[in-house]
């Protein structure tokens, strides 16, 4: 008898069969090139409970499958930026996007590009981009951005402050020198003249957070810089973190830029301020260091600053990159990375070294390092009262500011000199032609409209007996550095200073200034 084949029933249940496997076997190759993907694919049902979730899911946030099974997907989304969710497409409707921020299973928020998608006869589908990396990139930019502008503002406030500056206190000398000894005005005007040394700080902090003062160094004492800053950190850190300020040092003077240093006690002060959220002591601690730098023949003595504060610490992790630009440990958007750098550079350009130690849970602390000063130098106060050496030289004053001038000649004539004043560069180089060799000095502000202080030195120089220069500026904006042969005099000055620079340059003493 010949073999009966199958019937036609059973051809279709073998035929569903291979039909089913082979459905099963292309869905196991799809679900594995989907947990393939470095983007997280998502599916949710009609009312967008999450029903599948790709195994990039857990490598960017870090929930296993049963955490996530059934759960809203507004649950994953910071509540904050739950307003930017913009629902799954209608069927038909072209895919819908949004950049938001998930929470990843520790808490942390990440940001994510998110493509929503509704097929015809399939459950609502997403594919979740991890954009972190870009959305911080785009933060520093703003961030920079940010600073360059508040530069440029701070720069014209500066200048034009500096130059107000200027007047008040070469006013107030004037003042005080025509009083007889123990007049009643005596302490007021002193008391003018202190104030005008505050607001000149304060410029100098403005200029320093634009990153628009260039290096001026001093002699100074390092405690006397904590202590000039204390009050305007306790403003800015908050009175639930009492600041303590303790010298041992035998000697604590050091050359410094008064303005940097005062930017990296500020930025030292704020990252303490943020450690210590809830409350501690930030300590600031002088001690004598015998031998700064070991590769010098003999004992170089040195003194430390150690900023101590009593926060949450610093994860070993994190400590060795802690003065990298652009790292930071903050939330996107409450740091930029720059501060620690920037403290670093300017540390390491003053001659010291700074480093940091720290424990979670048990606070951090920086150490400041610097080679004590060869000599203290006198302080500005004594300079201002010095007797100071005048002359007979024909002297040019530039400068478009009517009281600037106004000032300076008037002390120039009252110490014997022959002053003449112009508003512009281009008339300080028409009357020095004219003169024919007979000015001896030219005094330019820099910024000026116009031919600036650079361009009127560069063209003094070009003339067959060309005059000494000397540049004086409370912002200079061009972008140009000055030579190194170049006196400058940073306003505001008193008439003091200003005297004993023109001296210096007269007689060709003046050494350039350090820095």
């Amino acid at each position: 008898m010949t073999a009966k084949g199958p019937s036609p029933d059973e051809l279709h249940a073998q035929v569903q069969h291979r039909l089913v496997e082979e459905l099963g076997r292309s869905e196991r190759r799809l679900r594995g090139l989907l947990e393939d993907l470095p983007e997280a694919v998502f599916q949710c049902d009609e009312e967008e409970r999450l029903t599948y979730v790709s195994g990039a899911w857990h490598r960017m946030l870090g929930h296993q499958w049963s955490e996530v099974e059934g759960t809203h997907i507004l649950e994953h989304v910071m509540p904050e930026d739950r307003v930017l969710w913009p629902g799954f497409p209608q069927p038909g409707e072209g895919n819908r996007e949004a950049e938001l921020r998930l929470i990843h299973r520790s808490g942390e928020a990440r940001w994510f590009r998110l493509t929503l998608r509704t097929p015809e006869r399939t459950q609502r589908a997403g594919l979740a981009h991890d954009i972190t990396d870009r959305k911080e990139l785009e933060g520093q930019l703003l961030q920079s951005q940010k600073m360059e502008a508040v530069g440029r503002l701070a720069g014209g406030v500066a200048h034009d402050f500096n130059n107000l500056l200027t007047v008040i206190t070469m006013g107030a000398e004037s003042a005080a020198a025509g009083l007889e000894p123990g007049h009643e005005c005596a302490e007021d005007i002193e008391a003018v003249l202190e104030a005008s040394e505050q607001a000149s700080a304060l410029t100098r902090q403005l200029l320093s957070f634009g990153r628009k003062h260039s290096m001026s160094y001093e002699i100074r004492s390092l405690e006397g810089l904590v202590l000039e800053m204390k009050r305007m950190l306790s403003r800015l850190i908050g009175p639930h973190i009492p600041i303590k300020v303790e010298n041992y040092a035998d000697r604590d003077s050091i050359r410094i830029d008064p303005a940097h240093f005062q930017q990296v006690l500020l930025n030292l002060a704020v990252n303490a301020r943020d450690a210590m959220s809830g409350g501690g002591t930030l300590t600031f601690r002088c001690t004598s260091v015998p031998d700064f730098d070991a590769t010098r023949r003999g004992a170089l003595p040195g003194v430390c600053l150690s900023v101590i504060d009593t926060g949450v610490g610093i994860p070993a992790e994190d400590l060795q990159r802690v003065f990298e630009p652009f790292y930071t440990t903050k939330g996107v958007g409450q740091g930029t990375g720059i501060g620690l750098a920037l403290v670093y550079a300017i540390i390491q350009q003053s001659g010291g070294r700074i480093e940091v130690e720290s424990e979670v849970g048990q606070g951090t602390r920086f150490h400041l390092t610097f080679p004590i000063a060869a000599a203290e130098g006198e302080s500005e106060a004594e300079s201002a009262r010095a007797t100071f050496e005048g002359g007979t030289e024909t002297v040019l004053v530039v400068d478009d500011d009517p009281l600037i001038r106004r000032m300076a000649c008037k002390f120039l004539r009252n110490h014997g000199y022959c002053v003449e004043e112009v508003a512009s560069g281009e008339e300080a180089l028409s009357r020095v032609r004219a003169a024919q060799g007979g000015i001896d000095l030219v005094i330019t502000d820099i910024m000026m409209p116009g031919m600036n202080g650079h361009v009127l030195m560069e063209s003094l120089r070009e003339e067959n007996a060309p005059p000494r220069v000397l540049m004086m500026t409370g912002y200079d904006s061009t972008g140009q550095t000055p030579q190194a042969d170049v006196a400058l005099l940073s306003k505001p000055f008193r008439p003091g200073a200003l005297l004993t620079r023109v001296r210096e340059v007269l007689d060709a003493t003046w050494k350039g200034d350090e820095g």
